[in-house]
């Protein structure tokens, strides 16, 4: 199980009913990042959609990361404005050299 391995986890659908606290609203950032107590900086984000996920993690100053695959499901979608991720990475394994670990 992946939730053992982090300090804070947020699942957008337990924000409410309301569709608007979904991404790219920030509230899910906003209480991550408040659960930890760090400055923006030290916060990483992995998503894939450009059009939603970067947009929040990106005004905060978390560094953003876009899992791009030949063929993924978002490919064709454009890109939210605010919406660019700071690095792309064909392999989870990149992380480790964009982060420095």
């Amino acid at each position: 199980a992946l939730e053992p391995r982090f300090r804070e986890i947020v699942y957008t659908d337990a924000l409410g009913d309301d569709l608007d606290h979904f991404k790219p609203h920030p509230l899910a950032f906003e209480r991550v990042a408040a659960a930890i107590g760090e400055p923006g900086d030290r916060f990483v984000y992995v998503g894939d959609n450009p059009f939603k996920d970067f947009v929040a993690p990106n005004a905060m100053g978390w560094t953003t990361v876009q899992g791009v695959r030949d063929g993924g499901i978002h490919d064709a979608k454009r890109i939210a404005d605010g919406g660019a991720a700071q690095h792309q990475v064909t392999s989870l394994t990149a992380l480790p050299g964009i982060l420095g670990v």
